[in-house]
């Protein structure tokens, strides 16, 4: 038994869409599709479940030069990946300066 199951919702993941389960175990999706049982189970029927979010629009670099008088930079690839990770964003698409 899993402990959380997600039930009846359309599944969005980057190679398909349908409709199904998704199963949950220790903070992390372990099963998507079949029959699956949780401790917890919500119904997301009529609702998309997207495993991970998606972020395609990340500043993580600095612009080459950096611009004179410019606020320090916070965020590099590391600490940017990690703040995404807290938030359930799995995938990020960093915007480069040109």
């Amino acid at each position: 038994m899993l402990d959380l199951v997600i039930k009846n919702g359309t599944i969005v993941t980057s190679g398909s869409i349908g409709t199904g389960d998704v199963g949950v175990e220790g903070g992390r999706v372990v099963a998507m599709g079949g029959a699956l049982v949780g401790q917890r189970e919500i119904d997301a029927r009529d609702r998309f479940v997207l495993p991970g979010g998606v972020d395609v629009h990340v500043h993580l670099s600095l612009p080459t030069p950096p611009v004179p008088g410019a606020e320090v930079w916070v965020d590099d690839f590391y600490s940017g990946s990690q703040a995404a990770i807290a938030g359930g964003v799995t995938t990020i698409g960093n915007m480069t300066f040109q």
